[in-house]
């Protein structure tokens, strides 16, 4: 072989290894990023859990009030909270002053 293709397989090995040493580089870089953001994920999700366990008793303690609304005598109670607000509606309706006929 000659001098010169020695030196260019040199100089193309160099740039090889050099080449794989940054893309390895790179590779450590990202793995160790996504690590940290997997553990990022982890923390929020073990946060969301904890939240969703408290909305979950509130929208129990929602949906029990819900059920006590729904007996007989509070739909009685809506009914005739209705009437009467009616008949006093009308009545402050019926009272209206009359317009000067000038």
């Amino acid at each position: 072989m000659s001098t010169a293709l020695s030196t260019i397989l040199i100089i193309c090995t160099i740039i090889i290894t050099l080449t794989i040493l940054i893309i390895a580089l790179f590779l450590i870089l990202a793995l160790i990023q996504v690590r940290r953001t997997a553990l990022r994920i982890e923390y929020f999700i073990h946060q969301l859990n904890h939240s969703m366990n408290v909305v979950g008793r509130i929208a129990d303690s929602v949906s029990f009030y819900a059920d006590k609304l729904g007996s007989p005598w509070v739909k009685v109670g809506a009914w005739a909270s209705g009437l009467i607000s009616t008949l006093i509606m009308s009545r402050k309706q019926g009272k209206k002053p009359e317009p000067n006929a000038d």
